[in-house]
């Protein structure tokens, strides 16, 4: 029974179900592209360094969506001649 679930052989088996509902469903081939990230330590820790940091990155992506609104808001004021409304 150990074998049956252990970790390893469970993710091979979502593999091989995902690789046959691909046939049906081409759209699931994007998720076995997951597979690198199992495969590739780089790829993991890449993964690891941008959830660890998430609370940063959410405040800057706030930060970014800030300045381009302010960008637009100015864009608006010297070239609203330009701007259809």
């Amino acid at each position: 029974m150990y074998l049956i679930l252990h970790r390893n052989n469970l993710l091979n088996f979502a593999f091989i179900v995902l690789a046959i509902v691909a046939f049906e469903l081409p759209y699931m081939y994007s998720f076995m592209l997951l597979y690198c990230l199992r495969i590739s330590e780089v790829l993991r820790d890449v993964l690891k360094s941008v959830t660890i940091n998430r609370g940063q990155i959410i405040l800057t992506l706030i930060l970014g969506l800030i300045i381009i609104y302010l960008f637009g808001i100015v864009a608006f004021l010297f070239f609203g001649e330009y701007y259809d409304i």
